[in-house]
């Protein structure tokens, strides 16, 4: 069995994750491929939770950084980014002492 770690959802991130919008959509969403058809809207801080097998194979690569955009050169710089629905966690992560968040750090490269 493979374990995700992941939801696999859309999650409001806050503004400092959004994208720029592009003719009234996000620029990561699809265009809709005919005008008058509906498609799935997304918004510009709506991003899918990815999973989170491999990091630690992926955490110091050269060239490798996290968030969709690559903003992030560290995991718990990643982490420390997310806003919107994850605000309350982010605080509490903040407050964590600095043993505690290395532990989850480490938790976060064993999966």
């Amino acid at each position: 069995m493979l374990w995700s770690y992941s939801d696999l959802l859309l999650h409001d991130m806050g503004t400092a994750l959004a994208d720029p919008v592009e003719h009234g959509r996000p620029a990561h969403a699809p265009a809709p491929s005919e005008p008058h058809r509906v498609t799935e809207l997304v918004h510009a801080a709506e991003w899918r939770t990815a999973p989170l097998w491999v990091l630690d194979l992926l955490e110091g690569r050269p060239g490798h950084r996290f968030l969709h955009d690559g903003r992030a050169r560290t995991l718990l710089e990643a982490a420390l980014w997310h806003g919107g629905e994850a605000q309350g966690a982010r605080r509490r992560l903040e407050a964590l002492p600095p043993a505690d968040r290395a532990a989850l750090v480490a938790f976060l490269r064993s999966l």
